[in-house]
């Protein structure tokens, strides 16, 4: 679709929280023009397939996404590595940002706080 486009550059993924689901918004740009394009991913399924195959720069913020919701970008090489948690943070645990993740929880169960 961005080749359609002449759009070679993405600009970021973010992710937020919407409570039935997850949405993430791609924003890709050029110097004459912004394309934003949105999905929203179940919380029951919290899989999507990766960008990387057709924008490999998604990597990172794939990992980003994968490590503060739970999405699994299926075909993301690294899905299997943590880019902004602790490798000490508890797998039991549930992502960072969601909505009905406890802050004081995740913060005694990685040691910051007793």
């Amino acid at each position: 679709m961005t080749d359609n486009l002449g759009i070679k550059h993405l600009s970021t993924i973010t992710g937020q929280d919407l409570g039935e689901g997850i949405g993430i918004d791609y924003q890709f740009a050029e110097p004459n023009h912004i394309v934003a394009i949105r999905t929203i991913i179940p919380k029951t399924t919290l899989k999507i397939e990766s960008g990387t195959t057709v924008v490999p720069g998604a990597i990172l913020y794939e990992m980003e996404i994968h490590d503060m919701f739970g999405v699994v970008f299926q075909g993301n090489p690294w899905m299997d590595r943590k880019l902004l948690l602790p490798d000490a943070y508890p797998s039991d645990m549930p992502p960072p940002l969601l909505k009905t993740t406890s802050s004081e929880k995740i913060r005694k169960a990685v040691g910051v706080e007793k």
